[in-house]
């Protein structure tokens, strides 16, 4: 049994026992196709290292060694002669060997059994690095000088995933020069050098390879849970397969995998097992298992609306008051609000790490002729300026109840996506050393809004996850056809977007997307399964083709998504206020 690196960096980026199994015995043929987006962020990533090595072949055009593939000869003949192969050059003292092989031998791992103690590892742990480099400040078996495991990402900063991986390259390498490496290093998207530590990360490594591992070979033993985080796994539809199958409790709109795991101890293994159980049972269940009153209740009433196909009302939603942080503040219900809502969406920058761009969009849910609502759009073409974005969401705030204070209203911000929050947390935090006040500040803005999927979950038992905006607005609307978020890369509907907005700086829309499209085939992504993808899918190829060309057609892209997206949420205050009248 084999295990490589690639195992290492899928499970410590999400963890997932499940999938560690899958990539041992699953079926290769039953594999998702990567998106739209991971194709062109996977070919970026070998760009970027066909980059890195090109400039280290340059500055030392007489010390490094490359070691690829050979199609000619079998995969496992090929794998032994470059396990060979990365062995002699390390002898030579290479200063960059790329591609290298490592490979364990019996007996350099065990596997720690319960009762029995440690044994020899039945699994082959090998894997192909990206770089060893020679440090001549180290001694090893192999001289006065050792090697160092280093890998190339993409990525703007080195993640826990990337950095594990590394580890288990290192503990590879440790067998084959009698010297464990004390860091290893990642070269990431900006071509910066970023060392860590790898002796701290080798007791995760370890639990790992010597006790979950061995639980990968049972799949009776692997907690299997499918949910939103299964979204960009290369085996969500062999999963998804596997969960309508079985009928699985994971396919309960919220249901966590502790959750699961109570309900499957106690003999509920399925939603019909589920549905079956008297409220008072479960009552009885949460409160043995500790978790929450109506903990498992809640769940039998999520699985009845999933049934159902339509939302079911938790509670009267006039009378309902949300708390937010901190605990001392409370905002009204969005639904019992009367003055206007301002909605807020944005786009964020993965690289970089902030908001590509933000828009906002002015509404009175409880005006049900006014169709149109005001749009605003805020580009950060310039990454990482989060002081700007911040100052963006205060001023617009800001101005916004200004315009109202004649009337005696005040705003209320809502945020349509639910992971914005976090990142404005995560960017005030950064900001900490220059602008103290910036963490303040954000709580203060927060806790004075509400996310409107998230308030919609706590009023609603939903029959779907509630990232889901366009199957959030058919299922309150209770129909199976309804306006649904169009797609940018459908000509008339840019067209017609372009010209609302009588912005003349934008080429036209044919011109737009035969740029698109001309990216799908550099990159080689099958245009006609990019359209079918989800609209906000494809963001991150906009936004990194937008900030690295500067071009202004990819920003028109991205606010027509925005655009889609507020109109989208606008609708669904417009039902809500309707239902709640």
């Amino acid at each position: 049994m084999i295990i490589t690196g690639s195992p290492i960096y899928s499970h410590f980026s999400h963890p997932c026992l499940y999938r560690v199994h899958l990539d041992l015995f699953g079926d290769k043929e039953e594999r998702t196709p990567p998106s739209a987006a991971g194709r062109y962020l996977m070919e970026r990533g070998n760009r970027h290292e066909a980059e890195v090595f090109a400039h280290l072949k340059t500055s030392h055009p007489d010390d490094w060694a490359e070691i690829g593939r050979d199609p000619a000869l079998d995969h496992e003949d090929d794998i032994q002669r470059r396990i060979i192969a990365t062995k002699a050059a390390m002898k030579d003292g290479v200063r960059f060997i790329m591609h290298g092989f490592l490979s364990s031998t019996p007996g350099d791992f065990y596997t720690m059994t319960p009762g029995v103690g440690a044994q020899e590892s039945e699994f082959c742990f090998r894997g192909e690095t990206d770089l060893l480099e020679r440090r001549d400040d180290l001694s090893s078996e192999l001289g006065d000088y050792a090697y160092v495991v280093g890998d190339v990402k993409s990525s703007r900063n080195a993640k826990f995933g990337q950095k594990m991986q590394v580890a288990f390259y290192s503990a590879l390498l440790a067998k084959h020069q009698g010297l464990l490496p004390p860091y290893g290093f990642i070269v990431t998207g900006d071509a910066q050098r970023e060392e860590f530590s790898t002796t701290d990360l080798q007791w995760i490594l370890r639990l790992f390879l010597e006790e979950e591992v061995a639980e990968c070979l049972d799949q009776e033993r692997v907690s299997f849970h499918f949910g939103p985080r299964c979204r960009f796994c290369h085996w969500r539809g062999h999963c998804e397969k596997v969960a309508e199958t079985a009928d699985d409790l994971s396919l309960v709109p919220g249901c966590r995998p502790a959750e699961k795991r109570a309900l499957v101890a106690a003999g509920i293994p399925s939603r019909n097992e589920l549905m079956a159980q008297t409220e008072s049972d479960l009552r009885a269940l949460g409160r043995r298992f500790g978790n929450r009153l109506d903990g498992f209740r809640d769940l039998k009433q999520k699985a009845g609306a999933q049934q159902l196909g339509m939302a079911v009302m938790r509670q009267d939603p006039r009378t309902w008051v949300v708390r937010q942080a901190p605990a001392s503040a409370s905002a009204p219900c969005m639904f019992r609000h009367r003055g206007p809502i301002l909605l807020v969406d944005a786009i964020p920058d993965r690289f970089f790490g902030d908001e590509a761009m933000l828009a906002f969009s002015l509404v009175r849910p409880r005006d049900m002729d006014r169709d149109e609502a005001s749009l605003t759009f805020v580009a950060a073409d310039k990454p990482g300026n989060c002081v700007a974005t911040l100052r963006s969401l205060f001023v617009e705030l800001n101005n916004t109840n200004k315009l109202l204070q004649p009337t005696r209203e005040r705003v209320l911000m809502v945020f349509v996506d639910p992971s914005l929050p976090y990142r404005l947390r995560r960017q005030a935090a950064a900001l900490w050393h220059t602008h103290m006040s910036a963490p303040t500040s954000v709580e203060r803005l927060l806790s004075e809004s509400q996310i409107l999927t998230e308030t919609i979950d706590r009023t609603y038992h939903l029959p779907i996850d509630t990232y889901d905006l366009d199957g959030l607005l058919r299922v309150l609307a209770r129909e199976k056809q309804h306006d649904s978020i169009r797609s940018p890369l459908e000509v008339n509907a840019l067209q017609n977007f372009c010209e609302q907005r009588g912005s003349g700086e934008h080429e036209t829309a044919g011109e737009t997307i035969k740029k698109v499209e001309s990216i799908f085939e550099d990159f080689g992504i099958d245009a006609d399964k990019a359209r079918q993808e989800c609209p906000s899918d494809l963001d991150a190829i906009y936004v990194r083709e937008w900030r690295l060309k500067k071009d202004k057609s990819f920003a028109a892209l991205l606010q027509f998504n925005l655009a889609e997206r507020l109109r989208i949420a606008g609708s669904i205050l417009r039902i809500m206020a309707r239902l709640t009248r």
